[in-house]
């Protein structure tokens, strides 16, 4: 089957609560897809749920595939419905997939330059190559996907340089809109060891897109990091026009260095495991950041080692609020970050959470996080909810057995329920799963069709480097439902780190390091995918 780039025209675009076109589902970053009326824990456990087809692509899938529901296309035999899964590669490749179809359909692919070998970074943290890490963001509306690509362009003489670039794409057809790409790129106001003058330089050698983009009120918001902790790096947070792709602002999560420290630079990236900013009600933003340089008097320059949230007024960012631990320094010391499991909008609450590489978690109230004090940490909520500490996302479900719950999957451990509270969480799992997961830990998605048939869809790296895919009942984890293991046809292939299964519309998509990503769902396996 073939399709016409041509004759792909979108007709409607309207919204669906199907669709899935941002990290974990939504700006809090549940993880809840809620509108899912095909999978169910019986139609799950039956023999007909199985791996249904295999999409290939060019390079490893560090991205979450997104997926857009129910779009009418007018092609040259008249109007067909689509469902498009967006697939983001490191080797700077997106593709656009039919996956309505028995066998997906490759509808386009588009490639956006050079990708970067992972000895120029001098870390194999990522290897062989850099390019799409982030997951992108797509507006139904507009019909279109953004998306952050890391580059090596190489002149006539052989001399290399590097971008990262945002790119603006049409869904339907995967051609550029106007003003794409723009580079990301900018200084700051500075005194850390790589600044020049005091002015602090953007390096795109140096830093990645991890963390998956925001899109809020027509502004797109990126966050990034370094490469595996390797100096100099910096935390940054840019805000790009969505239309114009015109940078409005940027803000530096350590300026000013941090001076006899094991990051001279200030360290303090943005990498949350993936995870994207979290967004509320009012368009506040929020974000933690790893080790990192931290202003302990009252001017909030250096915020590296914290919970952050910023408000963004449509020109510039500020700090609204912070929160740094105590433990600051000898977290600092001992490289435990505290922005890895990134931040979550606990629904209907005024409560922010989130983890690091040490066994605490947090519950922050988000009017005021919580600051910083050398002898108490003023928050809501500290205990030792995991075994070894998070280093994926949590997600969240609303039980119709135990009211709202949310998810926790630490490194190396079982996976635990706990029930919101109004401190945060009940310090006791109503609910633990039998299974084990190596380091990073488990990530989640969850399905349910409201608060009926709720599923939640474990991924775990198992000692081999082979990923498994588990679904659990949600209101009891001592239910296991289905595994990727059961059959070798089912089977997943090599563990993608940080990545989450992504549900929609009665399929479940998967990424494997493989540079596959698999389709799970009711009905007969087919062949391999078209691709051109």
């Amino acid at each position: 089957m073939t399709i016409s780039v041509a004759s792909f025209a979108v007709l409607a675009l309207a919204s669906t609560s199907q669709d899935v076109v941002t990290r974990h589902v939504d700006q809090a970053r549940t993880g809840w897809v809620r509108s899912e009326t095909v999978l169910t824990p019986a139609t799950v456990g039956s023999k007909a749920f199985r791996r249904l087809a295999t999409m290939a692509v060019d390079g490893q899938v560090y991205a979450q595939p997104l997926v857009l529901v129910g779009l009418t296309c007018d092609e040259a035999n008249g109007p067909v419905v689509r469902d498009l899964c967006i697939i983001a590669t490191a080797h700077n490749s997106v593709y656009c997939f039919d996956t309505r179809p028995k066998t997906p359909v490759q509808l386009w692919r588009r490639n956006l330059g050079a990708s970067v070998p992972w000895q120029d970074v001098e870390t194999q943290d990522i290897e062989p190559e850099i390019g799409i890490i982030s997951t992108p963001v797509i507006d139904r509306d507009s019909g279109t996907v953004w998306v952050t690509a890391k580059s090596k362009d190489v002149d006539g003489s052989g001399n290399p340089s590097y971008h990262l670039r945002l790119h603006a794409l049409d869904v339907r057809t995967g051609e550029p809109h106007a003003n794409s790409p723009a580079e990301i790129e900018g200084a700051v106001r500075g005194k850390a060891p790589d600044a020049v003058n005091e002015a602090l330089w953007f390096s795109p050698l140096r830093h990645m897109t991890r963390p998956g983009l925001l899109l809020r009120d027509g502004v797109l918001h990126i966050a990034a990091g370094g490469h595996g902790g390797n100096d100099p790096y910096h935390g940054w947070l840019f805000a790009y026009d969505a239309q114009s792709l015109e940078r409005l602002d940027m803000l530096c999560t350590t300026p000013d260095g941090n001076p006899g420290s094991s990051i001279p630079s200030g360290g303090g990236g943005i990498w949350m495991t993936g995870q994207a900013p979290a967004c509320d009600e009012a368009g506040a933003i929020y974000f933690s950041t790893a080790n990192g340089g931290y202003s302990k008097d009252a001017e909030p320059r250096q915020i590296g080692e914290s919970f952050v949230k910023v408000v963004f007024d449509g020109q510039s960012y500020s700090i609204a609020s912070r929160f740094s631990p105590k433990e600051n320094d000898s977290w600092n010391a001992a490289n435990y970050d505290l922005g890895t499991s990134g931040v979550m909008l606990v629904p209907g609450t005024d409560i922010a959470i989130g983890g690091g590489k040490t066994r605490d978690f947090f519950a922050l109230d988000r009017s005021n996080l919580g600051g910083y004090s050398p002898t108490q940490n003023h928050v809501r909520q500290q205990f030792d909810a995991t075994a070894n500490g998070m280093t994926t996302a949590a997600a969240y479900f609303d039980s119709p057995r135990f009211g709202p719950l949310v998810y926790l999957g630490g490194k190396g451990d079982v996976v635990r329920a706990y029930r919101v509270s109004s401190a945060g969480l009940e310090t006791t799992p109503v609910s633990v799963g039998a299974s084990t997961g190596t380091w990073p830990g488990t990530s989640f998605a969850v399905s349910s069709n409201g608060t009926k048939n709720g599923i939640l869809w474990a991924l775990q790296k198992k000692s081999n480097w082979l990923a498994v895919l588990r679904a659990y009942d949600a209101n009891d984890l001592t239910k296991e439902i289905w595994n990727s293991d059961r059959l070798p046809s089912d089977e997943i292939g090599n563990y993608v780190k940080f990545n989450v299964p992504t549900v929609a519309a009665g399929k479940v998509y998967v990424a494997s390091l493989s540079s596959r990503v698999h389709i799970y769902g009711l009905g007969l396996p087919t062949t391999s995918p078209i691709r051109r």
